[in-house]
Formats: C-alpha cells, sequence, structure tokens
C-alpha cells in the first residue's frame, strides 16, 4: 500500500512539471514579452526605424500575437484615457471586459468582422506606446487563454 501510495505521489509530481510550459523573455526593441518556448517573434518590416516597430507570432493552431511599439513623439496623443477613449468609440468588436490602469488598458472581445476573439493591452512607457494584440479562433480558446496571464503581465514598454 505504501509504495502504491508514493508511486502516485511521484507520479503526478511527474505530471505536474511536464505541465509547466517554459517561457522565453524577448526584448526585441522598445517592449519586452515572456513567450511560451514554442513561440517566438518575428520581425514584420525590414525598417531600420528607431520610432516604432512590428513582430508577429504565428502558431500552427492559428493563433496571432502581434507586437508594435511606436515613439509617444509620433503618435497623435500620449494621453492613455484619450487612448482608451478613442479606442472604445473606434473598435469594432463586441467588448467582453476593459480595463484602464495607470500606463495600460485592456480591451477584449470579439471581432465583428472576423468573429475572432481578440486580447488588446496597450502600454504607455517613458518613451514609446506598445502594444500586444492576440487574436485567435473560439475553438483555439483552451490552447492561448491559460497563457493569457503569463503573456500580458509580461509585456512591458521603456
Amino acid at each position: 500500500m505504501k509504495n502504491t501510495l508514493l508511486l502516485l505521489l511521484l507520479f503526478s509530481v511527474q505530471y505536474s512539471f511536464a505541465q509547466q510550459q517554459a517561457y522565453i523573455t524577448y526584448k526585441p526593441c522598445a517592449f519586452s514579452v515572456s513567450l511560451p518556448a514554442t513561440m517566438k517573434p518575428v520581425k514584420m518590416y525590414e525598417d531600420k526605424s528607431l520610432d516604432y516597430c512590428d513582430y508577429e507570432v504565428n502558431t500552427k493552431s492559428g493563433i496571432m500575437i502581434e507586437l508594435h511599439a511606436i515613439s509617444r513623439q509620433r503618435s497623435e496623443t500620449d494621453e492613455l484615457k484619450e487612448m482608451y477613449r478613442s479606442a472604445l468609440q473606434h473598435i469594432d468588436m463586441v467588448v467582453s471586459y476593459k480595463t484602464i490602469v495607470a500606463d495600460f488598458f485592456v480591451i477584449s472581445g470579439t471581432d465583428n468582422r472576423t468573429g475572432r476573439i481578440v486580447y488588446w493591452k496597450r502600454v504607455v512607457g517613458n518613451q514609446f506606446i506598445s502594444d500586444l494584440r492576440i487574436e485567435y479562433d473560439k475553438n483555439n480558446k483552451s490552447a492561448i487563454e491559460h497563457h493569457l496571464g503569463k503573456i500580458s503581465k509580461s509585456f512591458r514598454c521603456d
């Protein structure tokens, strides 16, 4: 009986370690983000400008992650509340979640054009404004949603 319990305990410990996903932190330009080890950002444009950068991550399951940064000087406004109000007025989605705090806002919901779920976080840093946009089909919800919190929390802007 003791041996069976010990084997069961060892199996459950091994199983929990196997369920944990390794994350890698990337800092390609004005932002940093931690992504599951199976995901890597790829530069979208080969522009050498220091004012902005665009990266994307595409997975085999159809999950798309976009990462953007633009200099605050190139933005129409650097007031977060104004950006948030404008985003809510112009976004074409059924919003299911929205929040604004000191240096970022989050808007999430279903895109009216594509039917895909969208998670958008905008962070205003000292010199840059950065966006994290994750878009996925409803059937991929379980593949990405357990990563959303860690990815979003790790997303930072210079």
